[in-house]
């Protein structure tokens, strides 16, 4: 079956698919918009939302959510619980405030990037990343991969002025000395 159109829903619209698909106990694919989660899950990754069904939220897990303040779907890990839950995008430096279990739609099950796939299990020991997102390394990597990129892409720059600018001299004193 080919699609004659794509249409692009609302974030709350995408919010009631995802319960509804969710609430039926089945997954839904989507596709992931942004950087807050990088380097686990990049712009245009598809990600498979799935229902807890006899699993509980835990810390460590990547979980689609409502969030409580502004009302938008987001995908980040819960970094702490007591009843509640705390989110935070690996990539974000700050976190996303306590989200109650109510506001939870599914866990990422898994993430397609290109041909590869990337699996991950609710409730398993994450606590290696879990640590790394609170220290805030995957926001400093990104960055640090930003101005590195942009130092070498300033040096080669610089480089290529200077190769230039030594060129022309040469061609100008080669030019004097045929003369």
């Amino acid at each position: 079956m080919k699609l004659k159109k794509v249409q692009l829903i609302s974030n709350a619209s995408l919010g009631l698919l995802i319960k509804d698909v969710v609430e039926k106990k089945c997954a839904i694919r989507i596709k992931a918009t942004g950087c807050s989660m990088r380097p686990s899950i990049l712009s245009n990754d598809i990600i498979t939302i799935s229902p807890y069904l006899n699993l509980s939220s835990s810390t460590g897990d990547i979980a689609a959510f409502i969030h409580p303040a502004t009302g938008r779907v987001l995908v980040h890990r819960i970094i702490k619980e007591n009843g509640s839950f705390m989110f935070k995008g690996d990539n974000r430096i700050s976190k996303d405030g306590w989200v109650d279990q109510n506001n939870i739609l599914g866990f990422v099950g898994k993430v397609q990037r290109g041909e590869k796939v990337f699996l991950f299990e609710p409730g398993k020991e994450k606590q290696y990343i879990i640590w790394l997102s609170r220290l805030n390394i995957f926001f400093a990597i990104s960055l640090f991969a930003k101005i590195s990129g942009t130092l070498f892409a300033l040096h080669k720059t610089r480089k290529t002025i200077k190769g230039a600018r030594l060129w022309k001299k040469i061609k100008n004193l080669s030019g004097r000395n045929r003369n």
